[in-house]
């Protein structure tokens, strides 16, 4: 079963936005979850999708992250938005503090499996496939929990600037946005 994919996003110079989250285990952030790549199960990426018409990059996040991970947690702040000219795509990377793994979700179905990894195994399995999302633990580890302005040097990705943290009302809507039966908007941070 080949999953729909809703309109694509692009920004005025034609580049695909997306948004992906880099899941950690706790506050420690020395384990990272990574997921099977949807067309080579032995490879690992970081969770994330393309951003759906009208919706926040970081309700996106989330979004991606429920259904390709089958994980819920808190976003803890924004890691920045990632340019790949070679792609076209500009990724924006939240960092997420994940708090329930979910026995099911929706592409569990399609053979996604999830594991942890160190920080370190996590940055080399990326550079073997995704070195572009490598540059996303490259950020996280230059941080170290601080929010700055900065360029990064692994070519083709450049870090364009970060947002605040989400508030917590958004992700809750956006995990459960049924009331009374009706599907809600999700309220932009």
């Amino acid at each position: 079963m080949v999953k729909e994919k809703p309109n694509r996003i692009y920004d005025e110079n034609g580049y695909r936005l997306r948004a992906a989250c880099v899941c950690v285990k706790d506050e420690s952030e020395r384990e990272i979850l990574l997921i099977s790549a949807s067309r080579n199960r032995d490879r690992w990426i970081v969770p994330g999708g393309g951003i759906e018409p009208l919706e926040d990059a970081s309700v996106a996040a989330v979004r991606e992250v429920h259904e390709e991970a089958g994980v819920k947690g808190m976003i803890s702040r924004c890691l920045g938005v990632f340019e790949n000219s070679h792609c076209k795509t500009k990724t924006s990377v939240y960092l997420l503090i994940v708090d329930h793994l979910c026995e099911e979700w929706e592409e569990k179905s399609l053979g996604r499996r999830r594991q942890w990894f160190s920080a370190s195994d996590a940055h080399r399995q990326l550079g073997m496939y995704r070195p572009e999302q490598g540059a996303y633990l490259e950020m996280l580890i230059s941080l170290g929990g601080q929010q700055n302005i900065m360029h990064i040097p692994t070519s083709p990705v450049v870090r364009r600037f970060c947002i605040p943290p989400i508030p917590v009302a958004v992700i809750n809507n956006v995990l459960s946005p049924q009331k009374n039966g009706i599907v809600t908007n999700a309220v932009k941070g």
